[in-house]
């Protein structure tokens, strides 16, 4: 009864000592779990803790190029020269200016040539200033001659850079008229001064003035508020509305003042009947039609408007105004068939 007892015994022992050493396995990987994951969040936090002092010293450091770089591995770009100076390689290269050169093997690739000023500036214009000396300096110190001129010789070379300016321009149409015809023909013979068509229909933008706006804009990359600040320093108050509209308008067609009626049944999603349409066509369609109003009294009509497949086609020419004369003609015409009408009533 005793020996039971005690195998009982032992066997809770055995049990209870293998399930201790099973909590402890368990707990061993809990831990090394728990070391690895530490050893994570402390690189995470490294890693924050470096991007936050790099954005501190990118929002609070010293912006300018004079400063010094405290950036750790941020390469300095400004003072490489002074940093990368040796005094002993100076004193050698000096030796070896001074020295004969030695036959060596000519370099595989050669070196690029230098540009003379020439090459530099041969898309610019040149304007040659002659210094000519004083009336008095002119005068022969020896003799008391005058001095007569020899030649020129070159001074030095200068690039001006001539800023932009603003002006407007005001066209006046020159009117003559004959004082005969006045007194007696039924209309007066009058002839005015033309200088071609507008750059714009609307708005007082040249041609000189869009390309600008156009230039900032796309080849420097300024944006339209900053041009129109570089406009009111120039004296023009322009807002950047308008800029856009320039900016728009002159690449691509519209349609203005071309009264379409509203929808009977379109309630409050109607449209406007006199609003201003673009018309889709192509870069090409659209340089053609530049092109072709480009020649004296040409215009872009509307022709004719038909509905294909639900869209709005619209079809347009280039026409040529009459002259003075051809509408003369064709009062006279007008006048005729008014009197004819009223004799055969």
């Amino acid at each position: 009864m005793a020996q039971n007892a005690k195998d009982i015994q032992l066997r809770e022992l055995k049990d209870l000592l293998r399930e201790l050493r099973e909590t402890n396995q368990l707990l061993r990987k809990t831990l090394e779990e728990a070391q690895k994951e530490k050893a994570v969040l402390r690189q995470e936090r490294d890693n924050f803790k470096e991007q936050v002092d790099y954005l501190t010293k990118k929002l609070f450091g010293c912006s300018s190029e004079k400063g010094a770089c405290e950036i750790p591995g941020q390469m300095n770009l400004f003072n490489e020269a002074e940093s990368e100076m040796d005094p002993s390689a100076q004193a050698a290269d000096m030796h070896a200016s001074t020295e004969q050169p030695e036959q060596t093997e000519p370099e595989s690739r050669p070196r690029k040539k230098r540009p003379t000023n020439e090459e530099r500036f041969k898309g610019i214009p040149v304007k040659k200033v002659y210094l000519e000396p004083s009336a008095d300096e002119c005068i022969c110190r020896e003799c008391g001659a005058r001095m007569e001129k020899i030649g020129t010789e070159f001074v030095r070379r200068e690039l001006e850079i001539i800023p932009a300016r603003a002006r407007v321009v005001e066209y006046y149409s020159v009117n003559y008229g004959c004082k005969n015809c006045r007194r007696n023909a039924a209309l007066p013979n009058i002839v005015k001064g033309k200088d071609g068509k507008a750059h714009m229909m609307y708005g007082m933008a040249s041609a000189s003035t869009v390309a600008w706006v156009v230039y900032q804009k796309y080849c420097n990359g300024m944006p339209l508020y900053r041009i129109e600040q570089d406009l009111g320093r120039l004296g023009a108050e322009i807002s950047r509305a308008t800029l856009a509209n320039w900016v728009i308008k002159n690449g691509e067609a519209f349609l203005l003042n071309m009264y379409i009626a509203k929808y009977e049944e379109g309630n409050q999603f109607n449209h406007e009947e006199l609003r201003t349409r673009k018309l889709l066509l192509h870069k090409k369609e659209i340089k053609k039609l530049k092109e072709a109003t480009t020649k004296e009294g040409y215009s872009i009509v509307p022709l004719k408007m038909y509905l294909r497949h639900g869209i709005a086609k619209l079809l347009i020419g280039v026409a040529k105004g009459k002259k003075m004369y051809d509408k003369r003609a064709s009062i006279k015409k007008k006048e005729e068939k008014r009197e004819a009408r009223k004799y055969i009533s």
